[in-house]
């Protein structure tokens, strides 16, 4: 059977949970059909082939058909230039985003008229704030300052109990960790050097996370709700279970219904409390909401003003956060493992970001030589290594897939090279873009499998610059992921201040790369990788590092 965690995108695996609610369906999830989509109708059944064999089997446009839904599927980049000039009068997108709001967030199905009447205003605001100027920037500089002033703290070792051996650290024994640190199983290790060992992709999504959540909501709102990025994550993992309104005694969803009404209470409260600022009235939830941003207050606006209920709102605006966090927390992760498993890349790439970072012993404490950070400049522009690294994660560690509905039959061609062959979509199929795909085809890219960020760097003139080429890591179309910028900014200066303030191992032999856990953007690893971190400082000229003898180390305790 093919593995549907990889093959199908939301609409489609939607389908499939739903067809898993009713055990009498169960029988026809084990076959799906693949034809030609041309005349001469084959039926092939196919049973355990990759969605990669099925690729090499097919022409550029390839069809799916089950369970009465025809999907069409193109990966090649001309049929996705294709795929991404469809009009909107052609293709429908709004139905697709409303059975996400309706399923995954909870949003009533009495609104859903009202929803996609309003669904390109809501469209223009998110774009307005991720994409124009001087919004963009705000926002960006903001995360990034919340950053430059935590990374420091981003393992708290130098006040954290000593751990016995093997003995994870227990939340409730040790109030000195941070709140990114408590799910990331902390120890302290005394040998070869002091260090502390911990699990890395909690510790930098959840790191991420609490940077961004303040910036986007405001500082009351997180100290209200503290549970926000856990319950999203907890929801996340259930996306598309909750999309097929799987009912809430099912084992799949039972945790994430419980995260959702949790979100549903913190964000009603939240909303509830700025009407009530606006309108002078006393608030259940006291404090200072000046620091919520414009994106929040704009979009919240627009959901209030046509007619949406407290509780409606709260359910539509848990998409905010998770929109903005969870697959740049998960691309952190991957970017910065890959940079160091890697040889000599750390290297090369802190040569190159070192002007974004001044090196400056702390007035505050001359026996903690950590690095101070400034610098909020555009690091993709000044820094092509880093950004082709930024590049080559997504192209691995993505899938990236785009989905319209057609409203009407159109012609599109068949083939790359044959303009003349059209092959005809009917009203009320499918067509998908799956990018991803084409992201791994050594037609075009070269060893697909091997981290070779290279491959998007080219020179022009005396320069090298970074090359996108037929990459699409953020989708097609007027679908296009809005917070691209912002995300590559953050992502980047984040990955680059870690390497600068953190001197980071394996904790066993040597890296290795987890394979991946399928999501809606970017993956999630499938193993824990466990490494061993220290600061890095500078003292004059000489660096410190997990290269110094012990008792220098020992000086730091």
């Amino acid at each position: 059977m093919l593995s549907y965690g990889v093959l199908l995108n939301t609409v489609e695996r939607t389908m499939i949970l739903e067809i898993l609610a009713t055990v009498a369906t169960l029988f026809f999830l084990s076959s799906v059909f693949l034809r030609p989509p041309k005349n001469g109708w084959k039926g092939l059944l196919v049973n355990g082939l990759s969605l990669q064999r099925i690729r090499s089997k097919s022409s550029a446009l390839f069809h799916l058909y089950f369970w009465g839904s025809s999907h069409n599927i193109v990966y090649t980049p001309a049929l996705i230039q294709t795929f991404a000039h469809l009009r909107p009068s052609v293709v429908d997108y709004t139905s697709i985003k409303w059975a996400i709001f309706h399923g995954t967030f909870g949003v009533h199905a009495r609104y859903r008229d009202t929803y996609i009447a309003a669904s390109d205003e809501l469209d223009a605001c998110v774009a307005k704030h991720l994409l124009q100027e001087p919004y963009m920037s705000k926002m960006s500089h903001s995360v990034i300052s919340h950053t430059d002033a935590h990374l420091k703290g981003l393992v708290t070792w130098k006040t954290m109990p000593r751990a016995k051996e093997n003995r994870g650290v227990d939340q409730n024994t040790t109030p000195n960790l941070a709140p990114w640190e408590q799910h990331a199983s902390v120890k302290k290790i005394e040998s070869p050097y002091p260090s502390v060992e911990i699990s890395l992709f909690p510790l930098l999504t959840s790191f991420l996370g609490h940077m961004t959540l303040p910036v986007l909501m405001g500082q009351e709102y997180v100290a209200n709700s503290p549970t926000t990025l856990e319950d999203i994550d907890i929801l996340d993992d259930s996306f598309l279970g909750l999309a097929a309104k799987l009912p809430r005694w099912f084992p799949l969803v039972r945790k994430a219904y419980n995260a959702r009404d949790r979100l549903h209470k913190g964000f009603e409260s939240f909303y509830q409390a700025l009407d009530n600022e606006a309108e002078g009235q006393h608030t259940t939830i006291s404090g200072d909401f000046s620091d919520v941003s414009d994106l929040i207050r704009s979009y919240d606006g627009i959901w209030k003003r046509i007619g949406f209920s407290v509780h409606a709102r709260a359910a539509a605006g848990i998409s905010m956060p998770w929109a903005i966090t969870i697959n740049a927390n998960n691309l952190v992760f991957w970017l910065l493992l890959r940079i160091l498993a890697t040889p000599g890349l750390s290297d090369r790439i802190r040569d190159e970001t070192k002007r974004f970072f001044p090196v400056e012993i702390s007035q505050h404490d001359s026996k903690q030589p950590y690095l101070e950070t400034s610098g909020k400049g555009d690091m993709g522009r000044w820094c092509p290594l880093l950004k082709a690294c930024y590049f080559e994660t997504l192209r691995l560690d993505g899938e990236i897939r785009s989905a319209r509905k057609i409203r009407k039959d159109n012609l599109v061609p068949r083939h790359e090279t044959a303009s003349t062959a059209t092959f005809k979509l009917k009203s009320g199929d499918y067509l998908h873009a799956f990018h991803y795909l084409h992201h791994n085809d050594p037609e075009y890219f070269e060893e697909p499998e091997t981290f070779k960020p290279e491959r998007f760097l080219v020179r022009q003139g005396g320069s090298v610059e970074v090359s996108q080429g037929t990459l699409r890591p953020y989708g097609a179309g007027f679908s296009m992921c809005k917070g691209r910028v912002i995300a590559e900014r953050i992502c980047l200066h984040l990955v680059a201040g870690i390497l600068h303030h953190w001197e980071i191992e394996p904790a066993g032999t040597s890296w290795k790369v987890p394979g991946h856990i399928s999501a809606a953007g970017v993956c999630k690893p499938n193993t824990d990788v466990r490494v061993r971190m220290l600061p890095r400082a500078r003292t004059g000229k000489k660096e410190i590092h997990a290269g110094l003898p012990h008792q220098t180390l020992n000086e730091w305790m």
